[in-house]
């Protein structure tokens, strides 16, 4: 049994970091800020336009009145909440024939941090509805800061006539006859008359305050609207702020629940066998030929992958998963071991895709692998030389196809034939399908000296994990892997090739 121990597993490690993730999925999280921020542009540039304009108020100074002694800068704070108060607003909209809610989204107000002055401003669809608003306001702030300053002075003042009533009864019933009774009634007097002073003093200060308002600086009728451009501008950036924290969210989700090997080793640690060769991705360079061309194998990269292959007899060559380039590396280590003298066949064990089948040109109907299996047909009529220039190979095409081609190649005509094909020959390169998923792999894998694995860049971590674990209750050792990093590797075949019945 292939007991596979080494390495620690992909998925126990730490997720990849947000960064990380969102390069991963780069498209989807600029599919989404573009989307987004579209979105919000659009939205921005279909919202009416809107007129603002402003009043100035200015205030009655309370230490100037010693009505007060309070900071000018909390003070002028307290009266602009009080010029956008429901108590004001609710004058202002009754006025205007609305309403307190359509008020407070509309007006605001503003304190001075150096004098007691407070600002106004309304934002509305038209020029004059927008003055009439600030006017509105103004005026009910004058009328609720005269109300409460008119209460106030009457409650003070009644407060101090009552004072002076309680001293001028006391005064009333004192005794003669008690010692010191002109004294008290003398201090009495004097505290009712200072009383009686403060509340002359009172009035005089409610005549310098008055309603509070020194002035207030009439609002002006507004000629220009606000920007929509500068409001599309604004909701665009949060739109793309809004798509970018999305497609973040997203890629860092997919990225945390779809570990992928991004790097040749990540495989090696999780698969526990070494790796035998990195595959560079090659699409669009003068070197791109020599993975698919017969004429130009074998491709540089899998040089080295045949010179870690000692000897291996029967050789199956197994992707992760479809279209990781099976067929490219086992076409590849063929023609590296025929132009190297050796004794090679390559053979085609995909009944259902018969990729390698067709990339050496072999046509549709030819007897092959899946006729010898069946007994139907011997080696020699299924095998098929391809010339290489100077040398050549030898080919067994998939054949017909079969339903149930996982039990044939199980079969004891499947190892017999293999047995043959070893004696006759220094290297059997089977081409097979994944071994993740299909059944054909685990069957052949009975009958070989060894496999290799074939792994695509960014192949997910559950597929290796599935592929370790069928191959530890298999007996057939797993030789090493090859590391791919181009695309999703599809075979073409050139038909150039010359190719005759051997």
């Amino acid at each position: 049994m292939n007991t596979i121990t080494r390495g620690d597993s992909l998925s126990n490690r730490e997720a990849p970091g947000i960064l990380e993730s969102m390069w991963r999925f780069k498209f989807l999280v600029l599919v989404l800020v573009l989307l987004f921020g579209a979105a919000g542009f659009a939205l921005g540039s279909r919202k009416p336009s809107d007129y603002n304009t402003s009043a100035t108020i200015a205030l009655v100074d309370p230490k100037s009145t010693g009505s007060a002694d309070t900071s000018l800068t909390r003070y002028a704070a307290e009266q602009a909440n009080v010029a956008t108060s429901d108590e004001v607003l609710a004058i202002a909209a009754k006025k205007l024939g609305t309403t307190v809610e359509a008020l407070q989204a509309r007006v605001s107000s503003s304190s001075s941090i150096t004098e007691t002055v407070i600002g106004v401003t309304a934002t509305a669809s038209s020029p004059e509805a927008a003055k009439a608003r600030v006017d509105a306001v103004v005026d009910a702030f004058t009328t609720v800061l005269a109300q409460r300053s008119a209460k106030r002075l009457s409650d003070q003042a009644t407060a101090l006539q009552k004072l002076i009533d309680d001293l001028n009864t006391r005064v009333a019933k004192i005794d003669p006859k008690v010692p010191n009774a002109a004294l008290v009634a003398n201090s009495l007097a004097n505290a009712s008359t200072q009383l009686l002073l403060r509340k002359a003093d009172l009035q005089t200060e409610a005549a310098r305050f008055g309603s509070g308002v020194a002035y207030a600086e009439a609002a002006s009728l507004p000629t220009t609207a606000s920007s929509t451009k500068k409001e599309a501008a604004l909701d665009a950036t949060v739109g793309i702020l809004l798509g970018l924290l999305l497609g973040g969210a997203l890629a860092w989700t997919a990225t945390d629940r779809r570990r992928t090997a991004d790097d040749a080793l990540d495989a090696e640690s999780l698969l526990g066998v070494p790796l035998l060769g990195e595959v560079p991705d090659l699409k669009g360079s003068g070197e791109a030929a020599s993975l698919r061309d017969l004429e130009a194998m074998p491709a540089v990269a899998y040089e080295f992958v045949a010179a870690g292959l000692h000897d291996p007899g029967v050789l199956l060559v197994a992707g992760a998963e479809r279209g990781a380039g099976t067929t490219v590396s086992a076409l590849n280590l063929a023609v590296a071991a025929a132009r190297a003298g050796r004794r090679v066949v390559v053979i085609d064990a995909d009944n259902d895709a018969q990729s390698l089948t067709k990339a050496v040109g072999i046509g549709e109907g030819r007897i092959g692998l899946s006729d010898v299996a069946a007994r139907r047909a011997d080696l020699d009529a299924a095998t098929t030389t391809v010339s290489l220039g100077s040398t050549s190979m030898s080919v067994i095409p998939a054949g017909n196809a079969e339903p149930d081609a996982a039990s044939l190649f199980r079969a004891r005509s499947m190892g017999d034939a293999l047995t043959e094909l070893r004696n006759r020959y220094d290297l059997v390169i089977i081409d097979c399908p994944p071994m993740a998923t299909d059944p054909e792999a685990a069957s052949l894998a009975r009958h070989v000296d060894g496999l290799l694995l074939v792994v695509s860049r960014r192949t997910r971590v559950r597929i290796l994990e599935r592929v370790r674990q069928r191959m530890s209750v298999l007996s057939t050792p797993m030789l090493g892997y090859v590391f791919t990093r181009g695309r999703r590797v599809g075979y073409v075949g050139s038909g150039r090739q010359s190719v005759r019945s051997g």
